[in-house]
């Protein structure tokens, strides 16, 4: 059997103790002692702070000490140039501002992106493509038009010479200035046309008024015309011709 010694300390005098443990006067002996031991308070132990550098992560006992320490730190130098890598690029990029009243901001960037697309294709409908000129294509003179030309130099000019290569070269500066190169084919016959009329002239008005010849080729003709319009009516003298 295991005996238990148990100390117990009370403000009250054998007596009393005695009759609250049972005890009574004949018993010379107490089998069990109880040795009571007020309880002790609890102990709080203070919360101590710890402090801890925001780059090594390492841990000081005060504020002080991670002060004078941030001085020193080999990982602050990396740390502050990860940040910086990761910072956004901001070159080139402009963001408007979005309206604070409405809830939902993308959509009104995306209203903002289809108004202007919408104005883009506005601006491009309004664009007016004028359709090309009809091309000008040159028609010859007729004959008819010739012996009226050539009939009135010589009216305006009787005292002159008149030779075909200069009225070819006239007509045709005028006909390329305006229907272009292509039209240059369609001048071949002209001065021939001009040399035929001028030969007519001469047979009509004879000798006594003018005198022709030919120049360099069948084409080319010179009239030198020195008529008396006192003696002879020119309107009625070409009127055959």
């Amino acid at each position: 059997m295991r005996k238990v010694k148990i100390t117990i300390e009370v403000d009250m005098d054998d007596a009393e103790l005695m009759r609250v443990l049972g005890i009574t006067q004949n018993q010379s002996t107490v089998e069990e002692v109880v040795e009571v031991i007020p309880a002790e308070e609890p102990v709080i132990e203070a919360i101590k702070e710890e402090y801890f550098c925001e780059y090594c992560s390492r841990q000081f006992n005060s504020q002080n000490g991670v002060n004078s320490h941030l001085r020193y730190c080999s990982k602050k130098g990396e740390k502050k140039e990860a940040k910086v890598s990761k910072r956004p690029s901001q070159k080139n990029s402009f963001t408007a501002p979005l309206n604070p009243f409405v809830p939902n901001a993308a959509e009104e960037r995306q209203a903002r992106r289809e108004a202007a697309e919408a104005r883009r294709a506005e601006r491009k409908t309004k664009v007016k493509v004028e359709p090309p000129k009809p091309k000008k294509i040159y028609n010859p003179p007729t004959d008819e038009e010739i012996r009226d030309l050539v009939v009135k130099m010589v009216k305006n000019n009787p005292q002159s010479i008149i030779l075909s290569t200069e009225l070819y070269t006239s007509h045709r500066k005028s006909v390329i200035k305006e229907f272009g190169k292509e039209a240059y084919s369609a001048l071949e016959s002209y001065e021939g046309r001009v040399t035929a009329v001028l030969k007519k002239i001469q047979k009509t008005l004879g000798v006594n008024h003018c005198l022709g010849m030919a120049i360099a080729g069948d084409d080319s003709y010179q009239l030198a015309l020195f008529v008396d319009t006192t003696r002879i009516n020119l309107d009625n003298a070409l009127k055959g011709v």
